[in-house]
């Protein structure tokens, strides 16, 4: 026979040991939790930086190939203009289109370039403010681990 004592003592004991072995498991829970978070914001933030990459290598090539179809279309213009007019006037006016329209390709391409700098920054930012976040939503469980 167990005496009254004893049986008390081993009620409580088995509480204890229950209690211990749910606080395990809420910090092994807790732990892969949040190590499923992080691995998603990796992953979404990954994803997020090819997609842009992407749309910014698209961008360029539709401003590259547009800027090279409008120089075609100046130098065709300046060929069949120069075919239909004497040299002296021709000189002039291929001169004054050909001005215009390198400042206007120049412009174009500063324009696109600093576009293409802003959304670099902006994805840049975003990707640092989402690093930061994680890291301290890392710190955060890791101290709520250590209070469990």
């Amino acid at each position: 026979w167990i005496s009254r004592r004893e049986l008390i003592y081993l009620k409580e004991e088995k509480r204890r040991i229950e209690n211990e072995a749910s606080i395990k498991l809420q910090k092994m829970f807790r732990g892969l939790s949040c190590s499923m978070k992080y691995s998603l914001l990796s992953f979404s933030a990954v994803e997020l930086q090819r997609v842009v990459r992407g749309f910014l290598a698209r961008e360029k090539f539709i401003i590259d190939l547009a800027n090279v179809i409008l120089v075609q279309s100046v130098a065709r213009r300046f060929t069949t203009k120069e075919r239909a007019k004497q040299i002296r006037l021709l000189q002039n006016l291929a001169s004054t289109t050909i001005s215009s329209a390198w400042r206007g390709f120049v412009d174009r391409c500063n324009f696109a370039i600093m576009l293409s700098g802003f959304a670099l920054l902006q994805a840049t930012a975003r990707g640092c403010d989402a690093r930061k976040k994680v890291r301290r939503e890392t710190v955060a469980a890791t101290a709520i681990q250590r209070v469990y």
